[in-house]
């Protein structure tokens, strides 16, 4: 169970709410009343009631979201003659494979190229990039065994965030600070137009802002990872007084 993205029909509906991931889902008239999930819960924030709604999803089989996954260990990816960052690994059962920002990837089947300490190693190619008006993430791979072995650090586990991570401290793991850069949750579910490599401005929803801004050009992808190591998002922009991250269990879900 997670803070995601709603789905109607089995695609992305861009309204959040609960999501309760199951092995199988199965007519409501086909499960007794006690195992029946409510279609919404009720929210109390600072004394405020609120109805939020519950999403009750199918895992998709052979999906990013189903396989381990590890923090990417301060790795630059290149596509063309776009520059990046490695923000996660996740190992599926056709390999290991990594985890950009979908404008760094730009295309399926372009190559891909890991930097660790000023060295190439290849990354496999383009596999999958969605990029609409809520999301901006992509997967690159298979990675080479040796390249994977480099490019991986510490197993993580991954969400959306929440109104109740505001004003708590996170770390955007960017490639010229070993140990993150220190910033903080200021929004959560906001628009933003931001700046992309092709000099033109993109309208995105459902982001969460951090600030100040600590990212420059080149740490798009960068995993932003809580107190506890959790992975909350990837870097897709910013500015100097604001990052601007895609939150990670909804961008993984649609890879």
């Amino acid at each position: 169970m997670h803070w995601g993205t709603r789905r109607v029909g089995g695609r992305l509906a861009g309204t959040a709410g609960v999501v309760v991931l199951v092995r199988q889902k199965l007519p409501l008239e086909q499960l007794p009343p006690a195992r029946r999930i409510p279609d919404h819960v009720l929210v109390i924030h600072n004394g405020a009631r609120f109805r939020v709604g519950v999403d009750v999803q199918a895992r998709l089989a052979g999906a990013a979201h189903t396989g381990e996954f590890n923090v990417g260990n301060r790795t630059g990816l290149r596509v063309e003659d776009r520059p990046g960052t490695l923000g996660g690994l996740i190992t599926l059962s056709t390999g290991v494979h990594g985890i950009t920002a979908g404008h760094v990837a730009g295309a399926k089947k372009l190559a891909a190229t890991a930097v660790l300490d000023g060295e190439a190693h290849p990354a496999g190619s383009v596999e999958s990039v969605v990029m609409n008006s809520s999301l901006d993430l992509a997967r690159v791979g298979p990675l080479p065994a040796d390249t994977a072995r480099l490019a991986a650090g510490p197993r993580a586990r991954f969400r959306d965030p929440h109104i109740g991570d505001v004003n708590t401290r996170v770390q955007v793991l960017r490639l010229a600070e070993p140990g993150g850069a220190v910033t903080f949750v200021s929004d959560v579910g906001i628009s933003a137009s931001l700046l992309y490599p092709d000099g033109k401005h993109h309208d995105l929803t459902g982001l969460t802002a951090v600030s100040p801004g600590v990212t420059q050009g080149g740490d798009s992808g960068a995993a932003v990872i809580d107190y506890e190591g959790t992975v909350l998002g990837f870097v897709v922009g910013g500015g100097s007084d604001r990052t601007y991250i895609l939150p990670a269990q909804k961008g993984i879900d649609a890879l």
